[in-house]
């Protein structure tokens, strides 16, 4: 994950598998596992999507 657009996340893997971000105030991007990643501050944010995938 790069960035984010308004409240949607874009799947990196380009499955369109778009996510739509809940309770962020502002996005914040962290050093993750391979590149960025998403930080979560474990209270009530969550990112919700109509499609799921096993890829």
């Amino acid at each position: 994950m790069d960035e984010a657009v308004n409240d949607t996340m874009p799947d990196v893997m380009k499955y369109n598998n778009l996510g739509t971000m809940k309770n962020f105030d502002t996005p914040v991007f962290v050093n993750g596992f391979k590149k960025n990643a998403l930080q979560f501050d474990g209270v009530d944010d969550y990112i919700t999507t109509g499609n799921l995938s096993n890829r």
